[in-house]
């Protein structure tokens, strides 16, 4: 019953509009005349000045009307409309200084969320694009009258519904998931064929959990609708957190004819595990979020992809460790608790990226996890045994000396492919590998850093690196730990490679904070400063003076996870060529398709 009342009373407001609207159609409305453009937005006649958009003669002219529309409706208190507006400026620095404007000038409509006040308030006057005028009906008024008392939840612009409205030449056109429309007959059936090029995308963009084989998100058009939603006071979709579903990044595809800059790689539905991941329900693989992916591209501007954490021993604990096992007469618990006590705390540090970042979390999880399995506190799988069970007697039936251990998680790919034009490229490889480095440990606590690895800790490095997809299907924080550095490579192949330039992309929301700009704010928590000591003991049978004793070997780890996408993209065997012109031919076949920020 809701849905017929709603349909008709929507026609007759097409009917009534309608008429009103050929009555007054003036036949110089489009002409681009500055007096003329300021003469429609002073008597409120904003469809005549979308027309006038539509038909200059530039896109620098389209861009100029959109944005002096944009503003005088963000005057009038019409902020949906406003914003609506704002996305049809092609230019994301245009778009950016134009949010600024009506930021720092207010609205007429006052308080509220976003930049121009709620909805629901557009104050006592509001001046005289309500009435429409002599030029042409002006629909914006109705528009927000219609969404704000029929099924207000139903509408996409408003509240995340699946229903859409918007002015036609003579007319308005809504879709709210089967509501009628009207339709005229024109020649060759033009409208008919837009309505249903339009009612294709609308449905597209309702199966973003379908399983696809190669999504596409354009990240140009994901931050322009992440930065409106934000000037109307709203946070981004699910899916827009979620990257569309998209759980493997195969390509950085670019087209500078469209300036689009799209990720791409299989998606579908996702479900969220029990430690609240967002993984796909098929693999179970973590899913990119938006947050990481802004985090990374504003590393890449401001330190060239270099960023990383650190979890080291102090000197005072190493040493006060190294006198208590050479002269405690303690045994058994009495023993491991005063080791414990002995050890400590080691530090935790992060640098190039917000310490208080989702990133952040995950690479200091992800290196911390890795020491527990190197020193068999976690369980491991085939092929990855613990650093502390490989240490073996020497030749001479002696405990080797107590060390320090380092190891360290890395940024490595095989390669990737480039096309001759360089506007798509494809990432082969785990992307992930443990080295190690022994840190020899002198009386007084000092680590001496040795520059070579080799023996137990080299061959636990070998081993989590070759069966790292296994460790990550057991201990998903792996998985995201490769997440990150995938995104982190395409973000500094953004920029390493112009392509944010090529594709006039400011990242006017999503690049670094800046003084008096509003910029994209990601999720925040906090991660510990301090950690319990990654070190652990193993008794080991000896002979001394003929005699089978036991004696303890106390190791310890230290390391973190290090990230330098910028140099790795810089050496000479990162990028090969696409020589066989497949990567080409997968570019022209995932060319935007729509006006979606995503599609398949």
């Amino acid at each position: 019953m809701r849905q017929v009342f709603k349909s008709g009373l929507l026609v007759l407001a097409f009917l009534v509009l309608s008429a009103e609207a050929r009555s007054q159609e003036d036949p110089d409305r489009h002409d681009p005349d500055r007096q003329q453009l300021e003469s429609l937005l002073e008597n409120g006649e904003f469809a005549a000045v979308k027309s006038l958009a539509e038909e200059a003669g530039s896109a620098k002219e389209k861009n100029r009307i959109l944005a002096a529309l944009a503003k005088a409706q963000h005057r009038n208190g019409l902020s949906t409309q406003s914003i609506s507006t704002l996305g049809r400026i092609g230019d994301d620095a245009t778009r950016n200084r134009i949010l600024h404007q009506m930021r720092d000038s207010g609205s007429a409509a006052g308080g509220g969320s976003g930049f121009g006040g709620s909805d629901l308030e557009r104050g006592p006057n509001p001046g005289p694009g309500g009435r429409g005028g002599a030029a042409m009906a002006d629909f914006d008024p109705l528009i927000e009258l219609i969404q704000n008392t029929i099924d207000p939840q139903s509408w996409l612009d408003t509240n995340g519904g699946p229903g859409t409205i918007n002015e036609f030449r003579s007319g308005v056109s809504v879709d709210a998931g089967g509501v009628l429309r009207k339709v005229e007959y024109t020649p060759k059936n033009s409208l008919l064929n837009e309505i249903r090029k339009e009612a294709s995308r609308k449905s597209a963009h309702l199966e973003v959990f379908r399983e696809s084989s190669l999504r596409k998100v354009s990240l140009n058009r994901l931050e322009k609708e992440c930065q409106l939603l934000a000037a109307a006071g709203k946070d981004p979709s699910e899916a827009m957190e979620r990257l569309a579903g998209i759980y493997e990044i195969k390509y950085l595809l670019v087209y500078p004819e469209t300036n689009d800059i799209v990720i791409a790689g299989p998606a579908g539905d996702w479900k969220t595990d029990v430690e609240g991941v967002a993984v796909h329900v098929r693999t179970g693989r973590p899913l990119y979020r938006l947050d990481d992916l802004v985090v990374c591209l504003r590393n890449a501007v401001e330190f060239d992809g270099k960023f990383g954490c650190s979890i080291d021993p102090r000197q005072a604990n190493l040493k006060a460790t190294q006198q208590f096992v050479a002269s405690s007469p303690l045994k058994g618990k009495r023993w491991r608790e005063g080791l414990q006590s002995a050890l400590g705390l080691q530090d935790i540090s992060v640098d190039g990226i917000d310490p208080r970042s989702i990133v952040a979390r995950v690479i200091v999880e992800a290196d911390y996890r890795m020491k527990l399995v190197g020193m068999d506190l976690e369980k491991g799988v085939p092929g990855v045994e613990s650093f502390l069970s490989r240490v073996q007697l020497d030749r001479n039936g002696n405990v080797p000396p107590t060390d320090v251990m380092r190891l360290e998680f890395v940024l490595d790919y095989d390669s990737l492919s480039v096309t001759d034009s360089r506007d798509a490229f494809q990432l082969h490889g785990q992307g992930v590998k443990v080295v190690s480095e022994k840190e020899l440990l002198n009386q007084e606590g000092d680590r001496l850093q040795t520059g070579r690895s080799e023996g137990p800790a080299a061959e636990f490095a070998r081993g989590f690196t070759k069966n790292f997809e296994a460790m990550a299907r057991r201990y998903p924080i792996y998985a995201q730990l490769k997440n990150v550095f995938d995104l982190a490579l395409v973000s500094n192949l953004i920029r390493g490679e112009g392509i944010d330039r090529s594709c006039d992309w400011n990242m006017t929301y999503f690049g670094p904070d800046r003084e008096g700009e509003i910029r994209y704010r990601s999720r925040r928590g906090h991660i510990p400063r301090e950690v319990k000591t990654v070190m652990n003991y193993r008794e080991i049978d000896v002979r001394q003076n003929g005699r089978k004793v036991k004696t303890h070997l106390v190791v310890g780890i230290s390391g973190g996870v290090s990230v330098d996408a910028g140099r790795f993209l810089r050496s000479k065997d990162a990028l090969l060529k696409d020589t066989y012109g497949k990567l080409k031919l997968d570019r022209r076949t995932a060319r935007p398709a729509s006006e979606n920020w995503w599609w398949d």
